[in-house]
């Protein structure tokens, strides 16, 4: 694993805070993690970055027919009298890791009640330059028809310029639209919000990627880039 890269350190940074980096890959990242401040502090800033999406994530109650079924797994029907000498019992409790792998292989593996709550699928993306430096992370809340945009370093800009973003056509989707569609303008300096249009709100579950384009002050003036695109990134489904 070379880490020279700046692309390959955001990618395994946010991978590492995601916690989708696992086995060998995360072992041999932390090893040089603990050799490189400059690591620790990628990390640490995609930490700041992704932490709060967990906010967005409504908690969902388990339905009954989950702790029936640990009940039966467990035979802890039958176990009224002299539970609290129960030497099964006991065992049941030192195996508490089991019981909640059980609780999560029924309500997330194979054995999904056929009723689930919906979930939106939303995206991220890591905007970066021509030298993979990162400049922005994108998220969305799709339930909230929301684009969030989130500096990594401030961005120098002319006073009679703006940045605006644009969603690209996925090219290996016959579906998706054909031309750029704008996003809206976004800060160089501090955190954006935009709320999603319908438009977008469509086009953005059929992009392949975003771009962000120097135009003038308000933005393109002919609903295409016509500035130099200088940031790119690509959209992973979270």
């Amino acid at each position: 694993m070379k880490m020279q890269s700046q692309s390959l350190r955001n990618h395994l940074a946010a991978e590492y805070v995601l916690g989708t980096l696992a086995g060998l890959a995360r072992s041999r990242f932390e090893y040089y993690m603990h050799q490189d401040p400059s690591l620790q502090a990628l990390v640490q800033r995609w930490g700041q970055v992704l932490n709060p999406m967990g906010s967005l994530v409504q908690p969902v109650k388990p339905p009954k027919r989950v702790w029936k079924t640990i009940e039966q797994r467990l035979q802890l029907k039958n176990t009224n009298k002299g539970i609290w000498r129960s030497l099964a019992l006991w065992r049941s409790i030192s195996l508490l890791g089991a019981t909640m792998a059980i609780l999560v292989g029924l309500y997330l593996g194979p054995l999904q009640p056929l009723q689930q709550p919906q979930i939106t699928k939303d995206y991220l993306a890591v905007i970066e330059n021509s030298q993979s430096q990162g400049a922005w992370v994108i998220s969305t809340d799709l339930k909230q028809k929301r684009l969030i945009v989130r500096n990594l370093k401030t961005q120098q800009i002319a006073s009679d310029k703006d940045f605006e973003l644009w969603l690209l056509p996925d090219t290996n989707n016959k579906q998706s639209f054909k031309a750029p569609v704008s996003v809206g303008l976004i800060k160089a300096d501090k955190q954006t919000e935009i709320v999603l249009s319908d438009t977008v709100y469509s086009a953005i579950q059929k992009a392949g990627g975003v771009a962000v384009s120097l135009e003038p002050l308000g933005g393109s003036p002919t609903g295409l880039p016509t500035g130099p695109v200088l940031y790119q990134g690509k959209l992973q489904l979270l």
